[in-house]
C-alpha cells in the first residue's frame, strides 16, 4: 500500500490520537506529593468535612496525591480483598504540596558595625564635667573669743574658685555680776575666694550684714530690756581639710559691730571649727 493512501493516512492519524490519550492518562495517573502540616491529619471517605474518617496521618507524613479536587487532594488509602482500590481525601488546610527544596534562608548580614568614636579632646571633657567649685556646700562651726557662738550657712559657687553666701551667727551670753544678759544675732553676706593644695582648700574674704541685739539689766526690782539693731563686719581667713565629702573646717575671723555707744568702734578676734560638706 503506498503511504499517501487514504487508508494508509488515516491509521497515522489514528495512531497518534490514541498516543496522546494514553500519555494524558498516565501523566493524569503520575502520583505527586504533599506533605501533612499538622498533629493529627484527617483522612475522609468523601471530600466533605463531615464524612467518616478513614485513616489519620501524622504530622511530617509524605502522601502521594492522584488528584486535587477544589480544596481536597485524592488519595489511595488502599486495596480492598476484591482487589478494589479505596480512596480517601485530605483537605488542603492540613497540607502543602511537595515540590523542589527550597534553599534555607540565611541570617540577614549584620551591618558592619560603625567605628567607636574617637575619645574626647581636653576641650570637649572640660565642656561635658561641670568645674569643681571649691567654694560651695554647707557648713556648721563653733566660734569662741571675746564670747561663743554657733556659726551655720551655705556657700553658692560662681564658677571655680569664687563663691558667695550667707552665715547667721546666734549667741547668747549673761553676766550674773551686772544682772546682764544678751542675746546677738549676726547675718552675715559673705563672699570667698580659695584655691585647693591636694586635700586642702585655703579660702578667705568677708562679709558685711545687720546685728541684732537684745540685752537685759537687771537693777534691783527693775527689769531694763533694750533691742538693737546695728551694722556688722567680718573678715574670714580659713582652711578646709577634705575627708571624702566632709571637710574639717579651721577658721579665724575679726568682727566689729558699728556701736553707736562706742568710739571708735573695736574689733573682737574669733577662732572656729566645724564642718562642710
Amino acid at each position: 500500500m503506498r503511504p499517501n493512501h487514504p487508508r494508509f493516512m488515516l491509521g497515522k492519524v489514528i495512531s497518534l490520537i490514541l498516543l496522546i490519550v494514553v500519555a494524558q492518562a498516565g501523566f493524569a495517573q503520575t502520583p505527586r506529593q504533599i506533605k501533612v502540616i499538622i498533629d493529627n491529619a484527617n483522612i475522609r471517605s468523601r471530600p466533605e468535612l463531615d464524612a467518616e474518617i478513614l485513616d489519620i496521618a501524622a504530622k511530617g507524613a509524605i502522601l502521594d496525591f492522584i488528584e486535587k479536587a477544589g480544596p481536597w487532594y485524592t488519595i489511595e488509602v488502599g486495596t480492598e480483598p476484591s482487589g478494589k482500590i479505596i480512596y480517601g481525601y485530605i483537605h488542603e488546610s492540613m497540607v502543602e504540596s511537595v515540590g523542589a527544596i527550597a534553599p534555607e534562608p540565611q541570617p540577614a548580614a549584620k551591618p558592619a558595625s560603625a567605628p567607636p568614636p574617637p575619645p574626647p579632646t581636653q576641650e570637649a571633657q572640660n565642656k561635658q564635667t561641670p568645674p569643681d567649685k571649691i567654694i560651695s556646700g554647707s557648713y556648721i562651726k563653733y566660734g569662741f573669743g571675746d564670747h561663743w557662738f554657733l556659726s551655720f550657712g551655705s556657700d553658692f559657687g560662681i564658677g571655680r574658685n569664687f563663691g558667695i553666701g550667707l552665715e547667721f551667727q546666734p549667741s547668747y551670753r549673761e553676766n550674773s555680776d551686772l544682772d546682764l544678759s544678751v542675746i546677738q544675732m549676726d547675718i552675715f553676706a559673705n563672699a570667698k575666694l580659695g584655691f585647693r593644695l591636694g586635700f586642702l582648700t585655703l579660702y578667705g574674704g568677708g562679709g558685711i550684714g545687720p546685728d541684732f541685739t537684745f540685752v537685759n539689766t537687771d537693777i534691783g526690782d527693775q527689769s531694763i530690756s533694750e533691742f538693737r539693731t546695728m551694722l556688722a563686719y567680718h573678715g574670714i581667713a580659713g582652711l578646709a581639710l577634705s575627708i571624702g565629702k566632709i571637710g574639717v573646717v579651721f577658721e579665724y575671723q575679726p568682727m566689729m559691730i558699728s556701736d553707736p555707744d562706742l568710739d571708735p568702734d573695736t574689733w573682737g578676734h574669733f577662732f572656729l571649727v566645724g564642718l562642710r560638706f
